[in-house]
């Protein structure tokens, strides 16, 4: 049994849906569930959420855990140990974890941004949807952009954010790789969104329609700008704060 599975065995001994976990204080469903599908390994802070949801401590939750196929290797170090065997071991650690993010961003976040404009492709081909049903289409992908957002600044990349908000020693050659990643992810997922959005605009045939779907078009920007997302989103007072190099022009 894999480390996802026995996680979703144990939320299932409970009976819990995953919005009950992410009521009980939880990672939210999209998180929860990335991680029962071995996508994501949580962080140790998030792993602390799911016992809390799962009425357990954390020891207890890392007793049941014990012997689980890990088919993503060690969880990611904690930042209080970086330090220890010098600077070569510690850039060494940062590296992996941007390849962690790299892995994320190019392998599931930029898929699921081209599945929601193939989406758009296929409901354009399809005949005249209405507005309504164009702006629930909008609607869905804003809402798994922003739980892609989530992950990634308050779990995946939390420990590297804090690092280079703080000067922790990563090096220029990592913080530039980061900020393109991260640069190529917002431009997609923004292109993205301003399409699923404009179609529903071009299908409002009444003043109400148009209004509801401008008053939201905004906060979808928003939400996939890292410089305002991070700010509303990361529970780490401060992590996540970085200006990317370029969006800037965005």
């Amino acid at each position: 049994m894999t480390y996802g599975e026995k996680l979703r065995e144990l939320r299932a001994e409970r009976r819990l849906s995953l919005r009950e976990v992410e009521e009980r204080g939880g990672p939210n469903k999209d998180t929860m569930s990335l991680i029962e599908r071995n996508v994501h390994k949580p962080h140790p802070q998030t792993l602390g959420r799911i016992a809390e949801a799962f009425g357990m401590s954390v020891a207890e939750l890392r007793d049941e855990l014990e012997g689980a196929e890990d088919p993503l290797g060690p969880a990611p170090p904690s930042q209080g140990r970086l330090f220890n065997n010098g600077i070569l071991e510690e850039q060494e650690e940062w590296r992996a974890k941007l390849a962690e993010v790299e892995s994320f961003i190019e392998n599931y976040a930029l898929a699921r941004a081209e599945y929601w404009a193939q989406e758009l492709d296929r409901v354009r081909e399809s005949g005249h949807p209405t507005a309504d049903a164009a702006y629930d289409l909008a609607i869905l992908a804003l809402e798994e952009f922003s739980s892609i957002y989530e992950w990634l600044f308050d779990d995946l990349a939390h420990d590297l954010l804090e690092a280079m908000e703080e000067g922790g020693g990563v090096s220029p050659e990592i913080e530039e790789a980061y900020d393109a990643l991260l640069g190529k992810l917002t431009s997609s997922t923004t292109r993205t969104q301003r399409a699923l959005f404009d179609h529903a605009r071009s299908r409002a045939k009444t003043p109400a329609q148009r209004e509801k779907i401008a008053a939201k078009q905004p906060k979808a920007e928003a939400l996939n700008d890292p410089r305002i997302f991070a700010r509303r989103g990361s529970r780490a007072g401060g992590a996540g704060r970085r200006v990317v190099r370029g969006a800037e022009a965005g």
